[in-house]
């Protein structure tokens, strides 16, 4: 059980009404990562809650929490506002993906701010509550959970989604990450692509689909690179080590 929080009722709403305004707030202040920097992390919040960025391009180097903001921390805030949202979370492999979940479950387990301030969120024993399928309380039923999971190779027919994040396509598996690892192959490359570009019809239609691609470059020629190419329409988020 998470150790219990203390807070009078100003303080409660007003922390409450702050992380529901500020991403940035709710990731670092909140959900607890307090290594979050205004000047790396603070215009990639910015760029994400922005309702108009629907189609969002983040290229970061490994380490700079470019997952723990795009793939953990966003959906959460998002689902914590409206936990009506459908949101998938795709990576290299279905297991990786997986793992993001499991980060999402164990902020809304275990964080002890996050539960006394949204606890109308919080699942219910009704609630899908698996390794790849997370659901907050709803007002309404859907087909799909608040949070999913897939890997590049994971059948998604048939589903449809508010948002689509795409993280690490083509990454090597974490726990490869050894100093002889390889780096992805050109098929990893062109599986990664391949899926992106199936993801324009598991949007729902109406325009407020978001789709973010969040990735580090590998070659010259990558996921990150073709979006670029083909698709100026994304916004861009980018920063090197």
């Amino acid at each position: 059980m998470p150790e219990s929080v203390t807070l009078d009722p100003k303080q409660r709403d007003q922390l409450r009404t702050e992380g529901l305004d500020s991403l940035y707030f709710f990731v670092k202040g909140i959900l607890g990562f307090d290594w979050l920097i205004p000047h790396i992390h603070m215009e990639l919040c910015s760029i994400l809650q922005n309702p108009k960025n629907t189609h969002v391009l983040v290229t970061l180097p490994r380490g700079w929490l470019k997952s723990t903001i795009c793939s953990i921390g966003y959906p959460l805030w998002l689902a914590t506002r409206d936990p009506n949202i459908r949101i998938l979370i795709t990576q290299n492999s279905f297991t990786n993906a997986c793992k993001k979940l499991a980060g999402i479950r164990a902020l809304v387990e275990g964080n002890s701010l996050y539960r006394l301030l949204y606890p109308e969120v919080l699942p219910t024993k009704e609630s899908t509550w698996k390794s790849d399928a997370l659901e907050l309380t709803r007002s309404r039923p859907n087909p799909e959970a608040t949070f999913e999971a897939a890997g590049t190779g994971t059948s998604v027919i048939s589903r449809h989604y508010d948002v689509v994040v795409e993280d690490d396509t083509i990454a090597p598996d974490l726990d490869e990450l050894r100093e002889e690892a390889p780096i992805p192959s050109q098929e990893d490359v062109e599986k990664a692509i391949g899926w992106h570009k199936l993801v324009g019809p598991l949007l729902l239609p109406g325009g407020t689909s978001k789709n973010i691609v969040v990735g580090t470059r590998w070659f010259e020629k990558d996921t990150i690179s073709w979006v670029s190419d083909n698709e100026p329409h994304f916004v861009r988020y980018e920063r090197a080590a």
